[in-house]
């Protein structure tokens, strides 16, 4: 939420985390825009934790105009290292101001590590708060930075999007994968809109991997046999096939 005095921007977290300790996707629906919100002195970008781990999200905010991403987070320990190197490749890649803050202290067992930091456009480290402790940075911006990022890495002039959609159609393409990573793809469009818990996939590895590029689910299961089809655990249990 980015509140401002002449209203509110809202941003619903495009990809939940399902995995760990994390099981967001049995509370929460996924979002599906990237709106950048105006403001007096920039054009601002927003993500949820999760979401920077996806290139498309940051290059999308960028691409459409946004000039600062900020990324709020409730990271663990555990994931420290993975997104102090991710932060400084996203303002890289888009050539963007990158702030991100995080949650600090214990919560249900877990330990978050704080760390809120923000990155320039060549992915330089400006400022960081302490770890494992309450604090906050007050960090100056000159946007004068974007444009010599931008000409000395045109990255977003040289960008193609169009690339994004290619990677979709890959997905489900037909000259990709074999016939049963197809099936799997097929599954997964039948299950995409259900709530899925736990998944019993019956084929072999490949229906199983088919079925992950199309949904998330981080409890899939394996069961050999010359049957294809899928009992999901959710709500309800149901059993789901496809024509052969």
């Amino acid at each position: 939420m980015l509140v401002q005095p002449d209203g509110v921007g809202i941003y619903n977290k495009n990809f939940l985390a399902n995995f760990g300790p994390f099981e967001e996707k049995f509370y929460f629906a996924e979002g599906k825009d990237a709106e950048v919100f105006k403001t007096k002195h920039c054009n601002i970008g927003m993500c949820i934790c999760y979401d920077i781990f996806f290139p498309e999200i940051a290059k999308s905010l960028a691409l459409n105009g946004a000039d600062l991403i900020v990324c709020i987070s409730a990271s663990p320990t555990i994931s420290k290292d993975y997104f102090e190197r991710v932060l400084p490749a996203r303002a890289i890649e888009n050539t963007a101001f990158v702030a991100y803050c995080n949650l600090v202290g214990e919560e249900e067992g877990l330990t978050f590590w704080g760390g809120s930091q923000i990155y320039s456009p060549k992915g330089d480290l400006m400022g960081k708060a302490a770890y494992m402790k309450e604090d906050y940075i007050i960090q100056e911006i000159d946007f004068q930075q974007l444009r010599e990022a931008r000409i000395a890495r045109p990255t977003l002039r040289d960008s193609k999007p169009e690339i994004f959609f290619d990677l979709y159609n890959a997905a489900r393409g037909k000259k990709v994968f074999n016939e049963y990573v197809k099936a799997g793809l097929k599954l997964g469009e039948k299950i995409r809109e259900k709530f899925v818990d736990e998944i019993d996939v019956y084929g072999n590895e490949d229906v199983a991997f088919g079925l992950k590029l199309a949904i998330k689910c981080n409890r899939v299961n394996v069961i050999p046999s010359n049957e294809i089809k899928a009992i999901i655990k959710g709500e309800e249990e149901k059993e789901i096939r496809i024509e052969p």
